[in-house]
């Protein structure tokens, strides 16, 4: 069927585009493209084990986001997240780059920004247990 084919690609595209699950035999790469939109991911892959969740939510009023994640992916893991300067009001410049800062489960964690054509992610290597990621100004 030639429907079915299409439904599935489109079904790929989302997946592994808009929602960014990037799963390899040794690690797994979050790479969500949700920018200013909230969204929630939960996954199960019946023949791997695999079981994934996330949850993304972006403050408006508070200029951060919030990003919940678990996984049993006993390997690495890597979360890239698109940042959606409009919502911090930022114009992504260096300079702007300097007051973001990121917590994972309150605590302060190290994070890079990687550049692809217009986007700019925030890079976090981590294992993939139950954390909280925030997102938000440097000084809070």
């Amino acid at each position: 069927d030639d429907y079915a084919g299409s439904a599935g690609s489109l079904a790929r595209a989302l997946f592994e585009g808009y929602f960014g699950f990037k799963l390899g035999e040794r690690f797994l790469i979050l790479e969500p493209k949700l920018g200013a939109d909230e969204g929630s991911v939960r996954l199960r892959l019946p023949v791997s084990g695999l079981v994934l969740t996330y949850d993304y939510r972006p403050g408006r009023s508070e200029k951060k986001i919030i990003f919940t994640y678990e996984s049993n992916q006993p390997g690495p893991g890597e979360i890239r997240l698109l940042f959606p300067w409009k919502l911090f009001g930022l114009s992504g410049k260096d300079e702007a780059k300097e007051k973001i800062a990121v917590s994972r489960d309150e605590a302060r964690f190290p994070f890079r920004w990687e550049s692809r054509n217009q986007d700019d992610f925030i890079v976090v290597d981590t294992d993939l247990r139950k954390h909280v990621l925030e997102i938000g100004w440097g000084d809070s």
